[in-house]
């Protein structure tokens, strides 16, 4: 080991070096803490790192090192510990970003990468464009992601149906846009009931049964179960045990249900609950119950404006994944209040800059662009060979 050329064995050696390495500052520093990095710091560090790597090709005959990482000896070593570092902090409540030892290694597979790309533009010729797209996304992805970090800004807005225009944040900073709830929707999956054994659920297979609308016939735990009514929203009926239709605020998803099983036939009401209204189950003989699981959000939405500082207003809806765009930045939707479920007047929405995620979106264009030619020029290439 050590003698040139160097081969597979002393990539693992520098990988293991590296991480020691960041082990050691992890426990002087702490985690990393990119604040430090924000604009425009970040763009000196490119510039010096670009600067660098120009820098290691030019003199690679002279610094072996810069020559080697140039080869897929040092590239595949870089990349099993890039992989293995992901397998097993992903494993771990660690923060990927502020951890030392896998900041290091991907800085090192990113100088890798870099230097091939910067040794193929050098040499370039058109059967490098697939070799290109690939290594030049991922170099642009990775570097852009992680410089990026530092510059992406946060808000998180609590909005109350029918207030007036929010201008603060929820920990009391100005917003870039003031915001106003006109009104919150949501849809929820049809309720599941479920067996319930003690405090937790119940250990069969068929512990849960979905509830469509309508009757439904099927299987809980060894018991038959068939739906005789199903309400979706309800309240308790005063003069019974059961529930009736009640389109209100606090209504809650009844169901009453018929469950059989060795002759015995048991009949009760099986409920949810609300804010108003308490939670109902059927207790069976074997000491286990039959009881409504906490219903599950389908889709959610806020119906807003957002006023900009020059008077003007944006109207949208604001979904999950279905953010509303101003002025550059992005307003997600993000939770509501839960105790309330469906009767919620509250939505909590938060809004995201990054300026350097253009960037990180054109790495993975570029790697998909690859990807097309790569697959292209496989199949060139094969009608070739059939043509020969």
């Amino acid at each position: 080991m050590w003698t040139k050329p160097w081969k597979y064995a002393e990539g693992f050696v520098i990988g293991a070096g590296i991480v020691t390495i960041g082990g050691v500052l992890q426990l002087i520093f702490g985690q990393i803490d990119w604040n430090a990095f924000a604009w425009p710091v970040n763009a000196i560090v490119l510039v010096l790192y670009l600067t660098a790597l120009i820098g290691l090709y030019i003199f690679r005959k002279d610094f072996y090192p810069a020559e080697w990482m140039m080869h897929f000896k040092a590239a595949l070593p870089a990349i099993a510990w890039c992989i293995a570092l992901t397998l097993v902090i992903g494993l771990t409540t660690w923060n990927l970003l502020g951890f030392w030892p896998f900041v290091l290694v991907y800085f090192w597979m990113t100088s890798i990468i870099g230097l091939a790309c910067i040794g193929r533009i050098a040499r370039f010729r058109i059967k490098d464009i697939p070799f290109l797209l690939n290594h030049l996304g991922l170099f642009l992805a990775l570097v852009a992601g992680t410089l990026g970090n530092a510059d992406i800004r946060k808000h998180d807005v609590t909005l109350v149906e029918g207030s007036e225009p929010i201008m603060q944040g929820s920990m009391g900073e100005p917003l870039p846009v003031a915001l106003q709830l006109h009104s919150f929707t949501l849809e929820q999956y049809p309720p599941k009931l479920m067996l319930t054994e003690g405090e937790g659920i119940s250990k069969d297979a068929d512990a849960f049964l979905s509830v469509e609308n309508g009757t439904l016939e099927g299987t809980l735990g060894g018991w038959d179960i068939r739906i005789l009514q199903n309400i979706p929203c309800a309240s308790k009926d005063s003069l019974s045990d059961g529930y009736k239709a009640w389109i209100h605020e606090g209504g809650c998803c009844a169901v009453e249900v018929e469950a059989q099983k060795d002759g015995t036939i048991l009949t009760g009401w099986v409920s949810g609950g609300s804010i108003m209204f308490p939670s109902g189950k059927i207790d069976l003989p074997d000491g286990r119950s039959i009881a409504m699981a906490v219903r599950e959000p389908k889709r959610y939405a806020s119906e807003i404006s957002a006023f900009r500082a020059d008077g003007s207003r944006i109207d949208g809806t604001v979904e999950v994944n279905k953010p509303v765009k101003v002025n550059g930045w992005k307003i997600y939707q993000v939770d509501y209040d839960r105790a309330h479920g469906q009767w919620s007047n509250i939505s909590i929405l938060q809004l995201v800059k990054d300026p350097w995620l253009p960037f990180v979106y054109s790495g993975i264009f570029m790697l998909l662009a690859g990807a097309v030619c790569n697959f292209w020029t496989a199949a060139r290439k094969k009608d070739e060979e059939e043509d020969a």
